[in-house]
């Protein structure tokens, strides 16, 4: 794949996403040394212990985890 064909295809809002979510992370988790490395896999493996722990402490059923919609003002 060429650099012309990533551009086509680039997806403008979500990269922006990315990033906005990568900065949330560096903020939740208080990071200030601007390294990032490992960072999200450390947000997927808290949020998997997060989940399994609700799921399992209190009877959340798992498709729970997937009809959250988020209600922007």
């Amino acid at each position: 794949m060429d650099w012309q064909e990533v551009l086509n295809c680039w997806d403008i809002k979500e990269e922006d996403r990315k990033v906005e979510f990568l900065e949330m992370l560096y903020d939740f988790y208080g990071v200030t040394s601007g390294c990032y490395t490992g960072l999200f896999e450390r947000f997927k493996s808290d949020i998997v212990a997060f989940c399994r722990f609700t799921a399992v402490e209190n009877k959340v059923p798992i498709e729970n985890f997937f009809t959250f919609v988020a209600k922007v003002e």
